[in-house]
């Protein structure tokens, strides 16, 4: 091989290095929002489990737990949805934690006290501190089902270390 030859040929391997970097890179990046879209998509089907049976409509949401106890009484919710409830719903994938053996993990804050208590725009449900990351915000579900995802300077977030809790 000739001096011209390998340098052609070590600009090549340089050349796709760089492409499968790049590659990772984007790759780790569209895995990172379809976390966090289905992140939100949990929480959406939360919020229409409470939406089916409005709260200011029945008190029978007085009886479900607060914090993670919300989510821990699911099997009671007063709801009439189409779709089955499940705790894996109530995992972050974002935070890719795998599944404990004692049974499934509680990725998100509940409520603080009745959902019958909350104004419309509050929000009942947040990822816990830490799911998306140190320093990142999270998803929150506010009491009328809408579901977003908030930096942690969002009032939404901030909102939520009030109105949730573990």
């Amino acid at each position: 091989m000739t001096p011209q030859e390998r340098k052609g040929y070590l600009v090549l391997a340089a050349l796709a290095v760089v492409v499968g970097l790049v590659a990772i890179a984007l790759y780790a990046g569209m895995s990172r929002r379809n976390r966090i879209d289905a992140c939100i998509f949990n929480l959406m089907r939360v919020g229409m489990a409470v939406q089916s049976v409005p709260p200011g409509q029945t008190q029978e949401w007085d009886q479900i737990g607060t914090g993670r106890g919300f989510f821990e009484d699911y099997a009671s919710w007063p709801s009439r949805t189409s779709f089955p409830i499940e705790p894996h719903l109530f995992r972050c994938p974002v935070r890719a934690r795998a599944r404990s053996e004692t049974g499934d993990v509680i990725d998100y804050r509940g409520p603080v006290r009745s959902l019958r208590r909350f104004e419309k725009d509050e929000v009942i449900a947040a990822d816990r501190i830490g799911n998306h990351g140190s320093g990142d915000g999270g998803v929150v579900l506010l009491r009328d089902g809408q579901v977003f995802e908030a930096r942690k300077d969002d009032a939404a977030w901030t909102q939520a270390t009030s109105t949730t809790s573990d």
